[in-house]
């Protein structure tokens, strides 16, 4: 550039000096010694602008500066009558050497000048101390001429060499970066992009362009991606990210996230910029988080989530159309079973293949949902009834009951449904969950495998048992709990010998609260552990205190039964072993009873835990014996002392010869297996006398006492039996 630079100010010189040579007056022979001279510079000012300054330094100019001193020399020797030339040139070479060069570069050729200068003065007669003086006087403005170029010239330089940097990153950046760079037109027709293109989307840059953007974006998309643009036109700012589908060069589709800066005015640019992504891989992950939200990651169903608000959807329809809907509630039966013989992972497979069947009965629009553990939903849409609903729980009981195989096992699963229907403009999804939900809990009270409509009274039911378990917690805190005991005579000598401790609840509102009543939801809520470890301390205390205070005819036992949850409690043994050394009542005076349902849970368990507790010395006896499993297998091989036979068999004993053929056959197989028996509920002379001839060790029945409190056993010990017919008052 400089070097162009100097060969123009070559040029010009000579130009200019020809020109000069036109005005008045005139003078042949200098004119013709000053046109050579310019000539030259003409012809030397072409040659330079030819020469390849490129490949050269940029201080390559400067070898010219003592041609260009020689010439302006030659010429001021010529036109000797015209010094003003002598300064122009000087600066103009000044200027040259300002652009060729740093600052201070000038300095050395201000000799050379002053000799260029004052030669052509003395040698023409001009007095060397006028000469001086012109050239003392041209030389600073030469100078500053130059360092003023030279200084502005750097800055120039400074600032183009920045820019083009800048640029040399920008388009590295733009030509690298994974995201899609495009300018586009007003219309949205593309004048750059980026080679990123070929990357995301499979085009080549040259391929789009002068191509309008929305020929490639799908339909659904286009009407919102022309109002983006619109928008960022007429707007002169920045749009925020958008989405939509874009087609890809092999005519996929893929989910783009745009933004877009409107740079029209800008006339580096002079278009809108859009910087574009391929998101389709987080698109996605966030339809698979969705789904993760709203189904079960078990069986592929809705979760709990999707159901209600599907439900919500379903209720709002069937106000509007005057329809009803039908939500069932199905619970596996006795599903833990399965968990606890097979294991956690049968018990996946059955729930997966479970969900499958689901999903094969219902029809197109209804949906079935995993509620959570065993229990699912089925939502059936515009059903005309409950005869409808209760024909579908039918169909589904019918599927889901087909068998089975797990690791060669064959299961045949039973369910209970409730059914709940709802359709009017104030159902709303939570009460019908509810409803059905009351109405599987029903279902299960009445014997399991069955399906039950939902009718008001079950939410009242449901209302208060909620209450009734507040209070039972409350009553554990506020000690409303009592022991009554009820005696166990022994058939021979119709002594009372021991006593069953049996727990009753003194509700302060709604009085004596049957065992019955609570047990069951003690037992379902955990809280049987706590209430059953009061009741065995209780009893021991109880036991202890009467040796103390009549040790003549004190019981030798007092029996407590053990429920499932506390007997297969962790700490149940220990916690016993500390009752005891706390009363300090021996061992074998603790009579523990176990039903059959219980010790037939898990045998291998069942065996190691009744083994601890034989180590503690303590009795053990099974409760209830006929009324679950009566295999005289596993009477042999646990270790127990005694057998209870149930009340219901005693029942008959005075009209049924079958009920007294069964007993006869219960009691002679205890007493094989040296096993003491004891039958309850005896309530007539004639049961007592059979139970004697056919060699019972024990009874207790309203007989001879009902259960009572301390004070009235205490009584009841004293008088012993004096009569036969002999009844304490009954406090039940």
């Amino acid at each position: 550039m400089v070097g162009r630079i100097g060969g123009a100010f070559f040029t010009l010189s000579g130009v200019v000096t020809l020109a000069t040579l036109l005005l008045p007056p005139a003078r042949p022979l200098h004119d013709l010694r000053v046109a050579l001279v310019a000539t030259a510079a003409i012809g030397i000012g072409i040659a330079v602008w030819l020469l390849p300054w490129g490949s050269w330094s940029r201080r390559a100019p400067l070898t010219l500066v003592p041609v260009a001193f020689t010439l302006i020399a030659i010429h001021n020797y010529f036109a000797r009558d015209e010094p003003a030339r002598f300064g122009l040139f000087f600066i103009v070479t000044f200027t040259w050497i300002g652009l060729a060069c740093p600052r201070w570069t000038s300095l050395p050729f201000v000799p050379l000048m002053i000799v260029a200068y004052v030669t052509p003065l003395v040698v023409t007669g001009t007095s060397i101390a006028t000469a001086l003086s012109a050239a003392v006087f041209t030389a600073p403005v030469c100078v500053l001429v130059a360092e003023a170029i030279a200084w502005v010239g750097a800055r120039l330089r400074v600032a183009q060499r920045s820019l083009r940097e800048s640029e040399v990153r920008f388009r590295s950046l733009v030509q690298h970066a994974s995201d899609v760079v495009a300018v586009l037109g007003p219309d949205g027709t593309a004048r750059y992009v980026s080679p990123a293109i070929q990357h995301v989307l499979g085009y080549r840059p040259e391929d789009l362009i002068g191509t309008s953007v929305f020929d490639r974006i799908h339909p659904d998309d286009l009407p919102h991606a022309r109002a983006q643009l619109t928008e960022i036109v007429l707007g002169r700012g920045a749009m925020p990210p958008t989405q939509f589908r874009y087609r890809r060069a092999d005519g996929s589709w893929v989910y783009v996230e745009a933004t877009a800066t409107n740079l029209l005015d800008n006339p580096a640019v002079g278009g809108i910029v859009i910087n574009a992504r391929d998101i389709s891989e987080r698109k996605r992950f966030e339809k698979e988080l969705v789904h993760q939200a709203y189904h079960d990651p078990l069986t592929g169903l809705p979760n709990r989530v999707f159901l209600q608000r599907r439900l919500a959807d379903s209720l709002a329809q069937a106000a509007r159309e005057r329809t009803r809907v039908a939500l069932l509630f199905i619970d596996l039966d006795n599903f833990k079973l399965i968990n606890d013989s097979l294991g956690h992972d049968a018990g996946d497979r059955v729930l997966s293949e479970l969900g499958k069947r689901l999903l094969g009965c219902i029809r197109c629009g209804d949906m079935a949902a995993r509620f959570g553990g065993d229990e699912f939903m089925v939502l059936i849409n515009g059903t005309p009834g409950t005869d409808a609903a209760l024909a579908a729980a039918d169909r589904l009981a019918a599927t889901l009951a087909e068998p089975f195989v797990v690791d060669g096992h064959e299961l045949v699963i039973t369910t209970s449904i409730g059914v709940a229907l709802g359709g009017d403009p104030d159902d709303r999804p939570e009460d019908l969950i509810r409803n059905a939900d009351a109405a599987m809990h029903r279902a299960k009270l009445l014997g399991k495998a069955r399906r039950v409509v939902f009718d008001p009274a079950m939410y009242a039911q449901a209302v208060e048992r909620l209450a009734l378990e507040r209070d039972l917690r409350h009553g554990l805190e506020r000690g409303e709990f009592q022991i009554y005991y009820q005696p166990v005579l022994d058939v021979r000598t119709r002594r009372p010998v021991e006593v069953e401790a049996l727990v009753r609840w003194h509700h302060p509102e709604r009085g004596l609260i049957s065992p019955g009543e609570f047990i069951p939801i003690a037992e379902e809520t955990g809280l049987i552990v706590p209430l059953g470890h009061w009741v065995l301390a209780e009893a021991c205390r109880q036991l202890a205190a009467w040796r103390t205070a009549f040790p003549d005819c004190a019981p030798s036992a007092v029996s407590v039964n053990l429920s499932a949850r506390q007997f297969r409690h962790p700490s149940l043994t220990a916690d016993i072993a500390q009752i005891l050394a706390e009363t300090g009542l021996p061992p074998a005076s603790l009579k523990l009873e176990i039903t059959e349902s219980v010790m037939m849970d898990d045998t291998a368990s069942t065996l190691e835990a009744l083994r601890d507790l034989k180590q503690l010395g303590v009795q053990l006896a099974v409760d209830d014996f006929g009324t679950g499993y009566s295999s005289l297998s596993y009477l042999k091989r646990f270790p127990t002392d005694a057998m209870k036979i149930d009340r219901s068999f005693a029942r008959g004993l005075d009209q049924s010869r079958e009920d007294q053929a069964l007993v006869e056959a219960m009691i002679a197989a205890a007493n094989a297996l040296r096993l003491q028996v004891t039958v309850e509920g005896v309530e007539t002379e004639e049961q007592l006398e059979f139970l004697e001839r056919v060699g019972c060790d024990l009874v207790q029945g309203f007989l001879f006492a009902p259960p009572m409190p301390p004070d009235e056993v205490a009584r009841f010990l004293h008088t012993g039996l004096q009569t036969s017919g002999f009844h304490p008052p009954a406090l039940l």
